[in-house]
């Protein structure tokens, strides 16, 4: 009985630190998409304003 007992508790803790994993790397993918949009922008624009002063 015991050994259940055991087995069951890590069972729930590992499935636990999956969860956090998982969602900690969708977090992350997020976070660096949404970092590369901005950066992209920022560039756009500076593109933007060095064509409209050359003219």
């Amino acid at each position: 009985m015991a050994f259940l007992g055991e087995l069951l508790t890590y069972s729930f803790k590992y499935i636990i630190l999956l969860a956090v994993t998982v969602a900690a790397v969708i977090c992350g993918a997020k976070y660096k998409k949404s970092k590369i949009a901005k950066a992209a922008a920022e560039a756009e624009t500076v593109d933007t304003n060095d064509t409209e002063t050359e003219n």
